[in-house]
């Protein structure tokens, strides 16, 4: 491969989740399903406790507005016609129940990726699936390529579990899969972060997880342009894992679903370490860190809304650099892997991220680690 020739993501296709939910609508239920389960009656003072406990930690309408999720029973409250949550009977809901959930709805997701002629025309080599929200073997991608005329060619690597970052390791993969053998890579997120909402924990940590992830899916293609194609160069990535600091994220399988760990000096680690990570990786590459950091737009990872203002502050950042990730996170909630894509999706295709641009891609998740990309729009 020419090292004047870089890797460039295009193609995107967002399928959104089959239910979206109003934030205030959804905090009102979620407060209900933990006084159900805790025995209290609705409307009960502990039970209007419990709900002035989510409008003070959780995410409010202000910060998100609306958030996607696959799961039907979160759209009512027939609490006996519950169809994965059985809140009535107090019968937590098992790993297994989650799968088979999962592995419904992503096989129903991938059925309706591409379908476009110029989409068509671009048969992948490779297709990379990036989830932290759902494990079978096989998979729905390696069922669904299986389906497909050109599926004998196509190869299936699975990245999971690595949570919100992961999509700036799979355009890594992407980009050295491509350098050995060229062809186009198709990635895929599908997160189901609703999936594994519990009503047996209500600490001030799971109000704030609860209200914040949603559900996503999104597909993207990482190819060498042979013309001129509307995408995102890919420049350079990097990563680092912040010391001491395994115990303020986690994200754990378990017999009822999976459980994450947030803790609230996330932000503080992360704007600690950031400035440092920036100017040793782009000075690397040539950049002026000073002068970078006024030009390029940002697209942050939302792990939260005080993620977003913390970087802001600590970068001196203006409103203009990270506006396509304060509406994504407004209207999408946290989709975990999927979330970042979303937004270069938007950033692509605005008018207000002029041809040329330099765009600074960061995310966070378990480790605590920090991960950057750096993509020219072409």
């Amino acid at each position: 491969m020419p090292s004047h020739i870089k890797p460039t993501i295009h193609q995107f296709q967002i399928i959104r989740p089959e239910f979206v939910l109003k934030q205030i609508e959804s905090i009102d239920w979620l407060s209900k399903a933990h006084s159900l389960v805790e025995k209290d009656e609705l409307g009960s003072p502990k039970a209007l406790h419990l709900k002035r406990r989510y409008t003070h930690y959780g995410c409010s309408e202000n910060k998100i507005a609306t958030r996607g999720t696959e799961i039907e029973d979160f759209t009512h409250q027939r609490w006996n016609q519950m169809n994965l949550f059985h809140l009535d009977s107090l019968k937590k809901t098992s790993i297994n129940e989650r799968m088979n959930f999962y592995n419904e709805k992503v096989s129903s997701a991938f059925k309706k990726l591409f379908l476009s002629p110029l989409a068509i025309k671009l048969t992948p080599t490779n297709l990379l699936h990036v989830t932290c929200t759902g494990y079978l073997s096989p998979s729905p991608a390696q069922n669904w390529v299986q389906q497909q005329e050109w599926g004998k060619n196509c190869k299936v690597t699975h990245l999971y579990h690595m949570g919100c970052y992961a999509s700036i390791p799979a355009i890594r993969i992407a980009k050295a899969l491509i350098k050995d053998n060229g062809g186009n890579t198709l990635i895929k997120h599908n997160e189901l972060c609703t999936l594994h909402f519990s009503p047996w924990n209500s600490s001030p940590e799971q109000l704030v997880i609860q209200s914040l992830f949603s559900d996503g899916h999104i597909g993207y293609f990482v190819s060498l342009p042979e013309k001129s194609i509307e995408g995102l160069q890919i420049i350079s990535d990097r990563e680092m894992i912040i010391p001491d600091s395994s115990k303020d994220m986690s994200w754990s399988p378990g017999a009822n679903g999976f459980t994450m760990s947030l803790s609230p000096l996330v932000p503080k680690k992360i704007t600690e370490h950031l400035p440092y990570f920036l100017r040793e990786w782009l000075t690397k590459e040539n950049y002026d860190f000073e002068s970078i950091s006024k030009e390029a737009f940002f697209a942050i990872h939302p792990g939260g809304p005080k993620i977003i203002s913390d970087l802001q502050e600590t970068l001196k950042l203006q409103q203009w650099q990270i506006s396509h990730s304060t509406r994504v996170l407004h209207r999408y909630g946290n989709m975990s892997s999927a979330t970042l894509p979303h937004i270069w999706e938007k950033m692509l295709h605005s008018n207000e991220v002029p041809k040329g641009s330099l765009i600074i891609s960061l995310a966070f998740g378990p480790g605590i680690s920090i991960h950057g990309s750096l993509f020219k729009k072409v």
